[in-house]
């Protein structure tokens, strides 16, 4: 698994270290590209049968950032490319969704009901917002006050 923001990279990191799963590294200097292409060289020299990409948090529709995903799956050539959203997105996935559609020839859309972020790891509740994890030095009230919602 290779991920392009680093916060949340960290935070994934530690996931996949728990299911055993192996995790390629980067640093914020490198751009997307060259992350990309050296965690494909990485997983054909270690003959891994899967390589997950996150490009993390192309939740908004910018240009900048959909040419950069353009060159992505340009250069990935990937089999499979979902776009996964959380729940609490509501009506805003399906315009997200489709805009990523017209950008990329997606093979799936996912809608996820877990939530991991670099400051929490969080449930989607039909009440809301439910807090597994929180990151170190973050407090109940701080994420509250990022995310916008009641948190439970």
């Amino acid at each position: 698994m290779v991920a392009f923001a680093q916060r949340r990279a960290q935070a994934l990191a530690a996931h996949f270290q728990q299911a055993g799963a192996e995790w390629f590294a980067s640093t914020p200097e490198q751009k997307p590209r060259d992350i990309a292409l050296a965690a494909l060289d990485h997983a054909r020299r270690h003959y891994f049968d899967v390589l997950l990409v996150d490009t993390a948090g192309r939740l908004g529709i910018d240009e900048a950032l959909m040419a950069e995903i353009r060159d992505l799956h340009a250069v990935l050539q990937p089999i499979e490319t979902l776009f996964v959203v959380d729940a609490m997105q509501g009506q805003d996935a399906v315009n997200t969704a489709k805009a990523f559609k017209d950008a990329l020839p997606l093979t799936g859309v996912g809608v996820v009901d877990l939530i991991i972020t670099d400051l929490a790891v969080m449930e989607v509740t039909p009440q809301g917002l439910k807090v597994v994890e929180l990151a170190p030095g973050v407090t109940r009230e701080f994420l509250q006050s990022k995310t916008g919602v009641t948190l439970l």
